[in-house]
């Protein structure tokens, strides 16, 4: 008896985990996404973004996360920033441009937007901006990684 008990307590214990694991992930209405901040959106596409390969294949995909979060909050610069780096990486200067602009709108003084700003420059033959932009990314943010990978070559 004493063993049945212990394996119908167990079973009850699985089955209690399993539906808590199915109503914490489940809707609280029908249909209704989980919810997903903003934050985590952006993050999703930088993950992606880190794989060159996905640039090509996934660019789509990395967009339509940075302008969901934009959608959800239109303030938020990462997400600015991430499509700027995005279009430069995949050749549309405009594009990146146009979003470093968003990013710039929101702080003038944003580090990975100075130093993208530098590489920008640079790939135009202004090396002098560039250095500017590259030292005004570092200043404020001492371990940028764009500025610091530029001045290194």
């Amino acid at each position: 008896m004493q063993h049945l008990r212990t394996s119908l307590s167990g079973a009850t214990l699985r089955l209690g985990l399993i539906l808590s694991a199915l109503l914490l992930s489940a809707p609280l209405v029908a249909g209704e996404e989980a919810a997903v901040s903003p934050t985590d959106l952006v993050e999703q596409a930088a993950q992606l973004s880190e794989d060159p390969e996905n640039l090509r294949d996934r660019g789509a995909e990395i967009v339509d996360l940075l302008n969901q979060a934009l959608t959800r909050d239109n303030k938020l610069i990462e997400a600015y920033f991430n499509l700027a780096l995005y279009y430069h990486h995949t050749g549309d200067e405009a594009k990146a441009r146009e979003n470093l602009e968003k990013v710039f709108q929101l702080d003038p003084e944003y580090p990975s937007g100075r130093a993208l700003k530098g590489v920008q420059m640079l790939a135009k033959g202004m090396s002098a901006e560039a250095r500017a932009e590259f030292d005004a990314a570092l200043s404020a943010d001492p371990y940028n990684p764009i500025a610091n990978n530029q001045l290194a070559e």
